[in-house]
């Protein structure tokens, strides 16, 4: 799917606007308008909902959430779901990168505490329909060990 920035700057040319012409609609300056067709600002929600209604657009097909440019005002719960979903799987793969980078017994430790907690059912009905957590020791780790002699008995 495309970016925003590039949504953005094909949905003002579809539309035969200049960045000035589009600045003045939204009440905003062209230097605004350049910066965010460049990528390096987002619009705040407000001038997100002028630029979807000035562009004939929904928001989630401005962000390049969407294909479908049908404008249907606000995102709908869905959409939301969809991008906090995203979000929550961008955030467990940055905390499974930083785990990875931490010492074996810093690794245990975390995982002996994610284990208690999956234990004790503190976790349980948190995740998205169809998905499970599975906890494992690490191999190497104390725990797997003390698995091993377990299973060996």
């Amino acid at each position: 799917m495309a970016t925003f920035q590039e949504r953005l700057k094909e949905l003002r040319k579809a539309h035969k606007l200049k960045q000035a012409e589009l600045a003045e609609k939204l009440g905003v300056s062209m230097f605004t308008v350049s910066v965010w067709e460049r990528g390096q600002r987002m619009p705040e929600f407000d001038n997100l909902e002028a630029l979807s209604s000035v562009l004939d657009v929904n928001i989630a097909y401005l962000l390049g959430a969407s294909d479908d440019p049908s404008p249907k005002g606000v995102p709908s719960d869905e959409d939301f779901q969809k991008w906090e979903t995203e979000d929550e799987m961008e955030n467990l793969r940055l905390a499974f990168e930083r785990i990875t980078r931490l010492s074996k017994s810093s690794q245990s430790i975390i995982l002996a505490a994610a284990s208690q907690a999956y234990k004790e059912d503190k976790i349980s009905g948190t995740l998205a329909e169809g998905y499970e957590v599975t906890v494992r020791p690490l191999p190497d780790s104390p725990q797997a060990e003390k698995e091993g002699e377990e299973e060996g008995c």
